[in-house]
């Protein structure tokens, strides 16, 4: 199996097309709605929950054709949400001779990386993937994540970052600040968890 190296994108301000209008374009569209990015949706055809979904979204563009080859002009990244693997093939080598990073949905082998199931508790984030292969699996485990670390936490890990932000500025060494705070995880540990 090839080895697989995880990264969180910083999509800010980069231009994202979507092949395909259909559900797997609504799922990419919900992992990317809270992030400032242009999306271009190209699609013979939209469902109407994507229509839903990007009703009063400016940063959303549809063209409602089959894909082309000028699609892929100016794209950072691409999802063939295309359900067939020729075009998918096709289109992962033009953007590839590009540049482009491509996802081609539930296609893993015309894949150059693969989107995760996320659980988000504030700046926490964890990102489940089985590398394509199985959503549902990826889908549970990020439900079990959700119930054993819940949103209502957010605030209570913020102020964990803010003791050690406010160390690193009081303390400059970065041993002595390492010791500080596992003795702050020392604590936390034998007073709730023993």
């Amino acid at each position: 199996m090839q080895k697989r190296y995880p990264i969180f994108l910083n999509l800010s301000d980069k231009q994202v097309l979507i092949a395909g209008g259909g559900s797997a374009c609504l799922e990419k569209l919900m992992g990317l709605s809270e992030i400032p990015c242009q999306i271009q949706i190209v699609s013979p055809e939209i469902s109407p929950a994507v229509h839903e979904f990007i009703s009063g979204k400016p940063n959303i563009h549809v063209i409602l054709r089959t894909l082309v080859e000028t699609d892929l002009e100016g794209k950072d990244l691409i999802f063939l949400a295309t359900n067939n693997g020729k075009t998918n093939a096709e289109f992962r080598n033009l953007a590839n001779q590009k540049g482009i990073w491509v996802n081609a949905v539930d296609d893993p082998v015309n894949c150059d990386f693969f989107s995760a199931s996320q659980v988000k508790v504030g700046s926490i984030r964890f990102a489940i993937s089985t590398e394509g292969n199985f959503a549902g699996i990826s889908s549970l485990l990020r439900q079990i994540l959700e119930e054993l670390i819940p949103v209502e936490h957010a605030d209570d890990f913020e102020a964990l970052f803010e003791i050690r932000r406010q160390l690193k500025l009081r303390l400059s060494d970065p041993q002595k600040r390492k010791l500080a705070l596992q003795s702050v995880i020392k604590q936390l540990r034998e007073t709730y968890f023993q």
